[in-house]
């Protein structure tokens, strides 16, 4: 409840107090992926290593755990009345070399690259929300004045994470029992695992690393539909 009240609020004094832009030179090709359809959930709240000056921050508990609906069409936000949605592209809202970042692209090719989408939300034509869609699983969302950046995420199934957790004890990074479930200790595993993938001269150990498309490919990890 405590991220749709924030979102709520932010909607009736207009969504950063700017207009929507339909400038053709900021239309880029972003759209690149279907806008994403489902329950998204708050998994970490990281810095923007980029923003020097940072405005009071949120509670990060009280943002972990909430959700977000979305459909082709709308976002999906109690106590906000919306009768008009449109989903434009935008410039990309969150800048992708962040260091707090790196676990985002460990795996994805340069064509994967190019295929991020950049969504602006238009509620009754006034902005609502910017998102950078890495895939269908994991959606980045630019929070506090862009000061911190939300990673949102599809729930996990169990069939996926008995695989994860089988893949990182045979790469000796996970010494637990294979339960199918996203506990500690295999969130744990998976984060030195990242830290040990993610190709950066001082790699950033992740609380929480973003289980992206790309990375369960990259652990061999069967993506259910």
């Amino acid at each position: 409840m405590y991220l749709r009240f924030i979102l709520a609020a932010l909607f009736v004094f207009h969504f950063n107090g700017t207009a929507a832009s339909k400038d053709k030179d900021t239309q880029q090709s972003h759209l690149n992926l279907d806008p994403p359809v489902g329950k998204f959930v708050v998994v970490d709240v990281r810095q923007a290593s980029d923003v020097v000056s940072r405005p009071a921050e949120f509670n990060k508990l009280e943002l972990l755990g909430e959700s977000i609906e979305f459909t082709s069409n709308s976002v999906q936000i109690d106590d906000i009345d919306c009768n008009s949605w449109e989903i434009i592209p935008s410039i990309p809202p969150v800048n992708m070399e962040d260091p707090l970042l790196s676990d985002i692209g460990i795996g994805l090719t340069d064509y994967e690259r190019g295929k991020l989408s950049s969504l602006e939300y238009i509620c009754e034509g006034e902005p609502f929300i910017r998102i950078l869609q890495i895939d269908e699983r994991v959606l980045i969302l630019p929070w506090n004045n862009s000061s911190q950046n939300l990673i949102l995420e599809r729930p996990i199934s169990t069939e996926m994470v008995t695989q994860l957790q089988e893949n990182l004890r045979s790469l000796k990074f996970y010494d637990g029992r294979v339960t199918g479930k996203f506990d500690a200790d295999t969130v744990s595993a998976l984060a030195g695992w990242v830290e040990y993938s993610t190709e950066m001269e001082t790699p950033y150990r992740f609380a929480r690393p973003a289980v992206t498309t790309s990375l369960l490919r990259e652990l061999n990890v069967v993506i259910d539909n």
